[in-house]
């Protein structure tokens, strides 16, 4: 298996990096965040590695914009779907040690899920068990939840589809993984974490854990206004246990990323993705927002920890491969005017867009502004508006005035999604 060449500053420096002169990426990089809207700006750490040489490692923005203190290195944030690569991982060596088999029922392994008959283990991996994407309410969000919460949940929705005849992605179906491997392993999942994947690979900062753990480092998360940032839902993260819920480090990152390729996690890495190719891992959740991007050929490693869920992130990773090479990018301009919405218009647009079978969008009216994501979208006509965290524009459109409204997404690719009204 090709492997990740860090294990020599990683050897010599376990608590930090050595670091290496880089200035002109580092001025390059400080340039694109420079010409971002001041709402999205970065913020979160930014460790650009390739081979054994450390290229950037720095800190940009605020952990607390209320209180101002900065992010640092060595800040943690939430990476959200990063987690499911952990999971996924744990669920292998399961597999693999011969603890369970790939068509295990969940009748076997969790008794009185509905039609678990139907439900294999792996098909929970794979995103082929229909389970919605969400099972919990807002509610459920404001208070910790352990896995076995989350599956007594998913339990009381119906299935999407028949198990196996398709795939939809779920972070509910992989909380209902995660207390799977809880029943198996005879532990909590947290726990299963530490001890096969955190501990293994040399992670000392990264927790899976709820609100009420003080937690040093930690920082608080954020979502764009029209003017300014404002803080992100009130939420407990457990709610996404094996799905969305670690906390960790730019730097944990990088080591999990090394062990996963290097043979730490054995077999297990390799099944989980397939083979040794390129890593490309994105996680966004309640104003967080993190990515991984490894190119096997260069050997180069990308990796962004985040605590504001604007489009200066993700234009910085389409950007990266460019300003490495020495290229100044310039990122894509706020639309630089918007317009006023009657408020009975901005009224109807209010309700559920179904973006994939069980994965939903909500539109909300707060005073005039009308949000998608708990972010602020900009109207720049009657119909179209900006939404922030993705820097591009969402449509609404109707086939008559008799019909509901949907919103019209043109990914940066060209190709058009329409995402149906389902709920007002």
């Amino acid at each position: 298996m090709n492997t990740l060449l860090l294990s020599a500053f990683l050897a010599c420096a376990p608590s930090s990096f050595q670091d290496v002169e880089t200035e002109s990426l580092s001025a390059r990089v400080e340039r694109f965040d420079e010409a971002l809207d001041p709402v999205n700006r970065i913020s979160g750490v930014l460790l650009v590695v390739r081979a054994d040489d450390v290229l950037l490692h720095e800190a940009y923005g605020m952990a607390d914009y209320e209180l101002g203190v900065p992010n640092t290195t060595s800040t943690r944030f939430c990476v959200a779907s990063i987690t499911k690569v952990m999971t996924r991982l744990v669920a292998w060596q399961l597999l693999i040690e011969g603890k369970v088999q790939a068509g295990s029922t969940l009748d076997e392994l969790l008794p009185g899920f509905p039609r678990g008959d139907e439900i294999t283990y792996m098909q929970l991996m794979q995103h082929r068990a229909g389970i919605p994407h969400r099972v919990t309410t807002p509610a459920d969000t404001w208070r910790p939840m352990s896995a076995a919460d989350v599956a007594a949940r998913a339990a009381e929705h119906e299935l999407l589809f028949p198990p196996g005849s398709r795939s939809s992605y779920s972070s509910a179906g992989y909380s209902v993984l995660a207390r799977v491997v809880e029943i198996i392993e005879g532990e909590p999942f947290a726990d299963v974490l530490r001890r096969r994947v955190f501990e293994p690979a040399g992670m000392k900062d990264t927790f899976d854990v709820d609100h009420r753990t003080l937690l040093a480092g930690r920082a608080r998360s954020y979502v764009p206004g029209r003017d300014g940032l404002l803080n992100a839902p009130l939420q407990d993260l457990s709610f996404l246990v094996g799905a969305g819920s670690l906390v960790t480090t730019a730097e944990d990152l990088v080591r999990f990323l090394k062990a996963f390729r290097d043979g730490t996690f054995g077999q297990a890495a390799w099944f989980s993705t397939q083979g040794p190719g390129p890593a490309k891992w994105t996680g966004a959740s309640n104003g967080y927002h993190a990515f991984l991007d490894y190119d096997p050929e260069t050997e180069t490693v990308f990796v962004f920890t985040g605590n504001t869920f604007g489009g200066g992130a993700g234009q910085l990773r389409t950007a990266l491969p460019k300003l490495l090479a020495g290229e100044d990018v310039a990122p894509r301009p706020r639309p630089a005017e918007t317009v006023e919405v009657d408020a009975a218009r901005l009224a109807e647009y209010v309700g559920r867009y179904e973006s994939r079978p069980g994965s939903y969008w909500t539109v909300e009216l707060r005073g005039n502004e009308l949000l998608i994501a708990d972010s602020v979208v900009l109207p720049i006509s009657q119909t179209e508006f900006y939404f922030q965290n993705w820097s591009k524009v969402f449509t609404f459109v109707r086939a008559s005035e008799d019909d509901p409204w949907s919103i019209r997404n043109v990914g940066w690719d060209g190709e058009e999604e329409t995402w149906p009204r389902v709920d007002s």
